[in-house]
């Protein structure tokens, strides 16, 4: 595995703009979560949960967003670890995303170069995912 930086070809699609588009959503949604009284923000109940009583991949993620809003890293964490974790990155992801895009800077990817180092970081990444399930479902949140 090895990471090589690249150049956008002209017409390329720009992954990194559209990481950096994801992200400035996101972190404009956690300003209204702390400027806005939670009431005026309908929040919708999860159908998931409705349904098996268990909780979704993504239970407590607006309760980890409103928590990041006050700056509760703690709070945030233990209300959803993926989420909380992938907002707390969404600020350097978006300035990189805009700096690279600005700059027409190499962009760095990803290479497996052997199909063991593929199946390894799809493992990695159903691992991450189906460790937060357990936590959340474990916590009952």
């Amino acid at each position: 595995m090895r990471i090589r930086l690249v150049r956008l070809e002209k017409g390329e699609f720009d992954v990194e703009l559209l990481l950096a588009g994801i992200a400035l959503a996101a972190m404009v949604g956690i300003l209204a979560l702390r400027w806005v009284p939670p009431g005026l923000i309908p929040l919708p109940r999860c159908a998931f949960h409705a349904l098996t009583g268990q909780p979704c991949l993504t239970c407590g993620g607006t309760r980890a967003a409103r928590a990041l809003s006050r700056l509760d890293l703690v709070a945030a964490l233990r209300a959803n670890p993926l989420v909380a974790s992938a907002l707390i990155a969404s600020g350097p992801l978006a300035l990189w995303g805009l700096a690279a895009w600005t700059f027409k800077l190499p962009r760095p990817r990803l290479e497996a170069q052997r199909r063991g180092e593929q199946w390894a970081l799809r493992l990695g990444a159903l691992a991450l995912v189906a460790g937060n399930w357990a936590y959340l479902i474990v916590a009952g949140i």
